[in-house]
């Protein structure tokens, strides 16, 4: 179970780091202002998931990953698709972790969990959108 929460608290960390780092580069606004919730999100997922392991007796790895290298002229189409990468797989690790967690001795990480979970299908769902939305400007 400790490998799951560091690997996930990695990964929020990664998406965390992306969006400060590449959301003020999207352009036009709209994007970044549909996209802006997401940051305030993902920091609370890192303070969930960080709550998670001290609870469990473990220290939670502190050092930010850096994201993926985007060059500051990308465009906002590798933009969206960074977001949506990271968002994606954050999403089936989470799913694929509940499988592994028994709901009898685990309930209110399951439930951490889920929340999380049906976090990233929102903001998938949101990109989603914003994508095709965005084949139009």
């Amino acid at each position: 179970m400790e490998a799951l929460l560091r690997e996930l608290l990695a990964g929020a960390r990664a998406l965390h780091q992306a969006y400060v780092d590449y959301l003020p580069l999207l352009r036009p606004l709209l994007l970044r202002e549909k996209l802006q919730p997401g940051v305030g999100e993902s920091w609370k997922e890192i303070e969930a998931l960080e709550g998670a392991l001290q609870r469990r007796g473990m220290a939670p790895d502190r050092t930010l990953p850096s994201p993926r290298e985007i060059p500051k002229k990308a465009g906002s189409h590798a933009l969206l698709d960074l977001f949506f990468q990271t968002e994606e797989w954050l999403y089936y690790r989470y799913r694929d972790g509940l499988k592994e967690i028994d709901e009898r001795e685990e309930g209110p990480l399951r439930a951490l969990l889920q929340s999380h979970l049906n976090d990233h299908k929102r903001r998938i769902s949101v990109i989603q959108y914003l994508y095709a939305d965005f084949l139009y400007y």
